[in-house]
Order: structure tokens, then C-alpha cells, then sequence
């Protein structure tokens, strides 16, 4: 029941050490005698870093599972996928085929210290025949494609850091 922008603005708080902003599109307003007025949202503390930072660095491993969609050549990057499913009453009733991992919808989310991306596919009209989603037709990896396609050329004008462990975190080896 998200929208795009709203997943896209919940995860650069991972993105951001913690920290949520509400997206936006104007940073400023300038008026024409030069008076500049800030319309940038307010920031604030969602989350401890240490939880946004060890968050971060599990969804990097969502980028090497769907490498095929989703590997930007020296980019580091991190993302959730994720679908919708029916439910089995709109199954029966719509005469959906079970079994064939059909859905109504599929989403991605991927980011970087510097980026946010969200990108979904559906039909308004999910519940009509063909109107699904599934891996043999493709439409279930559009979104990764999407988000990879864009993000590719985002990246292109991209430092590429690194998100830096913040102190609250210690890394320790694991001895079996």
C-alpha cells in the first residue's frame, strides 16, 4: 500500500546512516530579486546508524543474489525486491492459475550513499486475464531492470563511496 516514493524515501534512511527526509523535488525557490527560499525538508533520526549501516550492508548481498539484473560494473550499491501476491478467494474467483508464480505486482528499491531509487510494475487492472505478472513472461524482473538501467547512468556521475562504518559498529571475526 506504499507508493514508489514513499519506499524510495524509506530507504535512504538506510542510505543516509539513519537519518529520514520526506523526498522532495525543490531544493529552492529564488525569487526574482534574488531572495532564495529553502524548501527543503526537515531531517530526522529514524534509526540508531549502527542498524542502518548493518541493514546496508545485508541488502548489498540482494545486488550479487540477482547479479544478472542487477550488477552496475564498480558501483556499490544495495536493494530489497519485492511482490504482491492474491489471495486464494481472487484466485477462485478470477480463475487465476495457481502454481505458476503469477502476481500482481513487483517492486525494487535500490540505493547508494549518493541515490534512491524505487521502481514497481503492475496493471491497474490486475485481476483481468494476462494481467499478471511472472518470471517465464519477464514481467517480474522488470523492476530491477528498470532500476538497474537508470541507476547505470546515475552512476556514471557517481563518486562511488562506500558507506563508512560508523563507530557504533565493530566488526569481529567469526571462528568456527
Amino acid at each position: 500500500s506504499m507508493t514508489p516514493v514513499q519506499l524510495a524515501g524509506a530507504y535512504s534512511t538506510f542510505a543516509n546512516g539513519g537519518n529520514y527526509t520526506q523526498p522532495y523535488t525543490v531544493n529552492k525557490i529564488v525569487s526574482q530579486s534574488g531572495e532564495e527560499i529553502d524548501t527543503r525538508p526537515e531531517t530526522n533520526k529514524a534509526m540508531e546508524d549502527y542498524t542502518a549501516y548493518m541493514v546496508t550492508d545485508m541488502l548489498k548481498g540482494v545486488i550479487d543474489y540477482y547479479s544478472q539484473d542487477l550488477e552496475i560494473p564498480g558501483f556499490i550499491h544495495a536493494g530489497k525486491t519485492g511482490t504482491t501476491n492474491y489471495t486464494t478467494e481472487q484466485l477462485v474467483e478470477n480463475d487465476i492459475p495457481r502454481g505458476q508464480g503469477l502476481v500482481p505486482d513487483s517492486w525494487f528499491v535500490g540505493y547508494s550513499p549518493e541515490y534512491t531509487m524505487s521502481a514497481w510494475v503492475g496493471y491497474d487492472k490486475h485481476l483481468e486475464p494476462g494481467n499478471q505478472l511472472s518470471i517465464e513472461n519477464g514481467k517480474r524482473q522488470l523492476p530491477r531492470q528498470l532500476y538497474r538501467e537508470i541507476m547505470t547512468v546515475l552512476a556514471e556521475n557517481s563518486a562511488n563511496p562506500d558507506w563508512e562504518q560508523p563507530d557504533s559498529v565493530e566488526e569481529v571475526a567469526v571462528i568456527n
